[in-house]
């Protein structure tokens, strides 16, 4: 947390929330949206096995198995509490554009002086 309160950044993004308790150290210091990427099981595992790195899940039994585990540490409750959600189902140039605007949209919004 002091890492992140010495950076002289005007904007930062955090990736990987998983976590309520996460989102309440954060917000203890800072105003931020919550972005959730959504995306279905099937086109997850799908992209997962294309880019073939060891941890990946070998199927998409191992997957829910991994997402089980993350949601135990209350990740359903983060995505729940999202100001914005993105579905990730879309193609890919698709959801770049989504994002790019979204990212801009929460910029002017939370974050113009």
């Amino acid at each position: 947390m002091v890492l992140i309160k010495n950076l002289e950044a005007e904007v930062v993004f955090i990736d990987g929330l998983r976590s309520i308790a996460e989102v309440k150290i954060f917000r203890s210091s800072w105003k931020f949206p919550i972005v959730a990427i959504i995306i279905d099981d099937n086109v997850r595992f799908e992209r997962l096995s294309k880019r073939a790195r060891p941890d990946d899940p070998k199927n998409l039994e191992n997957l829910r198995e991994r997402d089980q585990r993350e949601i135990s540490y209350g990740l359903n409750e983060v995505i729940n509490s999202a100001n914005y959600k993105v579905n990730n189902n879309l193609s890919v140039k698709e959801v770049q554009k989504i994002a790019r605007n979204l990212i801009l949209n929460i910029i002017n919004n939370y974050y113009t002086k």
